[in-house]
Order: structure tokens, then sequence, then C-alpha cells
């Protein structure tokens, strides 16, 4: 049987390293919604950075509606043959909805303080960020793509508080791999 993860988190919350670590330690396949707009970014040889990414993703929604995206995600989930499918980046109500959809589906809320969240955009350097002020991170993080998260999170079944070491964000999603974890509410 196939167990459906969907990480919900605001910008640098974790999602990337926890799908990583699924990946490498549960060989877990992984899908971000993400991943649809970067390839018409691509075809449309536009660059990649987080101003596209959100409004390409707002125009699609806006012009074909909410469920846009889930409908290319549900199609590949739907075939892969993986134990564990993780889906990285949910970011509204339709979204984990698909999520939940699926026998054994969870959703999971992954949270650290914006100054964390801020310093790991600037490590990272992904998506234009590598010089991102903490003023521009905030205005991003309430971009119309990021309102839904915290209500996403009030609603998830388990939560993780992403603000120690890496060591201890893998013990967290152990737990709950396991069917232990952190659960509750932020």
């Amino acid at each position: 049987m196939k167990r459906v993860i969907g990480l919900v988190g605001g910008i640098g919350a974790g999602k990337g390293v926890i799908t990583d670590y699924l990946v490498e330690e549960y060989h877990a396949s992984s899908y971000r919604f993400s991943d649809v707009l970067k390839s018409i970014l691509e075809a449309l040889v536009l660059e990649d950075t987080r101003e596209n990414l959100q409004a390409l993703g707002v125009a699609l929604r806006n012009a074909f509606g909410d469920n846009v995206l889930v409908g290319a995600i549900r199609k590949s989930i739907e075939k892969d043959n993986c134990r564990i499918v993780v889906v990285d980046g949910v970011r509204y109500p339709a979204e984990a909805e698909m999520v939940k959809s699926f026998f054994g589906g969870i959703l999971v809320y992954v949270d650290a303080p914006p100054e964390v969240r801020h310093k790991r955009c600037l490590l990272r350097g992904t998506r234009g960020e590598h010089g991102i002020s903490f003023e521009e991170f905030m205005e991003n993080d309430c971009k119309k793509t990021e309102k839904n998260i915290r209500e996403l999170g009030a609603n998830a079944d388990f939560v993780l508080q992403n603000d120690g070491t890496i060591e201890e964000l893998h013990e967290k999603v152990d737990g709950i791999v396991g069917g232990g974890g952190q659960h509750g509410k932020p």
C-alpha cells in the first residue's frame, strides 16, 4: 500500500530537507507542484525565480481553476509504484485535499521562525534568493501563493517545528513515517 505524505510550510521551513531525507532513507518518490511550473518557465525561456514561479502559479489557477496543478500531480502519484510518495510544497486547499484523498494520505506542517527561514534562504541561494533582505523575504512570505499555509498547517495531521538540527528533524520525520511523531497543532 502506498503512503502519500504532503508537506506544507513557509519558504525555508525545511520541506526540501524532509523530501530529500525521505527519498534517501525511505526510497520515496517525490513530486513538487513547482516542478510543473518550472517546466513551463523553461519552455518559455524564463528564469526560475520565486517571483516567476509565484506569478505563473497564480496565473494558471486564475485561468484554469485551483485544481489545474492537482490533476497533473494526482495522475503521476496514481502511476507511481513507490511505497512512500512525498508531495513537497502543498499551498492550496485543493492540493491538501488531493493528498488526503489517497488512503493513508497525511499532511505534515513544517514550521520555523521567520528569521531562521530567511537565513536558510540566504544560505541555499536558490530561486534568486541569495541576497534577499529580510524585508523582501517577509514580502514573499505574504504573497498570494503563501497565504493558505498557516490555515493548512492548523489542519495538518502532524506538525514539525524545525528550529533545531537536521538530525533532530530527521528523528521527527522517522517518528511520523514509523507511526509516532510530533502529532498536534501549531
